[in-house]
């Protein structure tokens, strides 16, 4: 069984995307956590330390967007961890786990909806890759 396969677009861009998407937010996170923490009323130290956290899945995006042959457990696992991140956003919120103001709900709802658009693109491209392999076959 092929766990790999040829690097499509649309599966490539998205997951570079992703990857520069989830850098920016790791920078701006852990650098402006206070002044954010401030504006959003969210907790400093989730901004911060889930900024931290960003660093390691962009290293992980990064590398698997970069390879000649996309390996497609991998490929899988981002998609996955960017649905549960959606639906952490959306029950910290709606669990009342956050007491964000409204700026705060627009933050972490726009980033569940940018996250969860760039799951679905990486999920489509996963879907193109496995259609281009099958016909090959």
């Amino acid at each position: 069984m092929n766990t790999t396969a040829t690097s499509s677009n649309l599966l490539k861009y998205a997951l570079l995307t992703d990857a520069t998407a989830s850098f920016f937010s790791a920078i701006l996170m852990t650098a402006a956590a206070g002044p954010m923490a401030n504006l959003f009323n969210l907790p400093e130290p989730l901004l911060f330390y889930g900024g931290l956290a960003f660093f390691p899945f962009v290293a992980f995006v990064a590398w698997i967007a970069t390879r000649p042959e996309i390996p497609r457990g991998a490929a899988w696992a981002v998609v996955v961890l960017n649905a549960i991140y959606v639906v952490e956003c959306i029950v910290a919120i709606e669990a009342g786990f956050l007491k964000a103001n409204t700026m705060g709900n627009i933050f972490v709802v726009g980033q569940a909806l940018i996250v969860a658009g760039l799951a679905v693109a990486e999920w489509r491209g996963l879907v193109a890759q496995r259609r281009t392999t099958l016909a090959r076959a």
